[in-house]
């Protein structure tokens, strides 16, 4: 595993004035997604990620598979409390009776966050054995426009596949902010345009506090779309494990 640095890159707004909507709602708003949906796409392909060090279980996230054998997630999930050695990983799917072990995890090498705001590289494959599941296709968001999507995951580490609907906006190359609500354990979920066949156009990164455009989107939480650069990343990984 690449050791992290401390700097993080910097991003520069770019693009025409978006309002994103701004909720505060007393619960989450985020909804179980339903049985019969679990086996189908996008929902068969995103699992619950656990991370192991030498004291148990210390953090959740959430990956889908691009690949039978390449799990997608962010980067940032794999930081064990105290910098100490990641003993395992697994990821659990909603149809799979038993939890996969990955014999694998690289992450970016351009990566170095550990800093509040969301970096650019935030993003990780994870090497599975071949799974008889679908696959999620990825998809670049495209320019700057007002994009409704959703964003599926495990938030606070709970066994229950999730989903919530809400604006989007691509602020940058390199960051897409939304009003999609989401929490610890979201982390590496997928986004997915609204209307259209499934695919993956960015990876949930971030809450509103990694948002370096604060002033101009408040309360916009972060995701990467998913732009050449690291889709290159992926397609890497998918060639090399399946």
């Amino acid at each position: 595993m690449p050791s992290l640095e401390t700097d993080t890159p910097t991003t520069h707004l770019s693009g025409g004035d978006f309002a994103l909507d701004v909720v505060t709602p007393t619960g989450a708003a985020w909804k179980a997604v339903p049985f019969q949906a679990l086996h189908q796409l996008p929902f068969a392909t995103v699992g619950r990620l656990e991370l192991y060090d030498q004291g148990g279980l210390f953090g959740a996230g959430t990956a889908w598979l691009a690949g039978h054998a390449t799990a997608v997630t962010a980067a940032h999930n794999f930081r064990p409390p105290g910098g100490g050695a990641i003993k395992q990983v697994r990821l659990l799917f909603p149809t799979l009776t038993q939890a996969i072990v990955a014999q694998d995890a690289r992450i970016h090498p351009q990566y170095r966050g550990m800093g509040a705001i969301a970096d650019p590289w935030d993003v990780a494959c994870v090497r599975l054995q071949p799974l008889n599941l679908p696959l999620l296709a990825i998809n670049d968001p495209g320019p700057p426009a007002a994009l409704s999507a959703y964003v599926t995951g495990f938030p606070n580490g709970q066994s229950n596949l999730v989903s919530h609907t809400a604006k989007a906006f691509r602020a940058h190359d390199t960051l897409m902010v939304h009003s999609i609500d989401t929490a610890t354990g979201h982390s590496g979920a997928p986004m997915i345009l609204v209307g259209a066949p499934a695919s993956a156009i960015a990876i949930h990164v971030g809450g509103f506090a990694s948002n370096p455009f604060a002033a101009k989107f408040p309360s916009a939480n972060t995701a990467l779309p998913l732009r050449p650069a690291l889709v290159a990343f992926i397609q890497q990984h998918i060639d090399q494990w399946g």
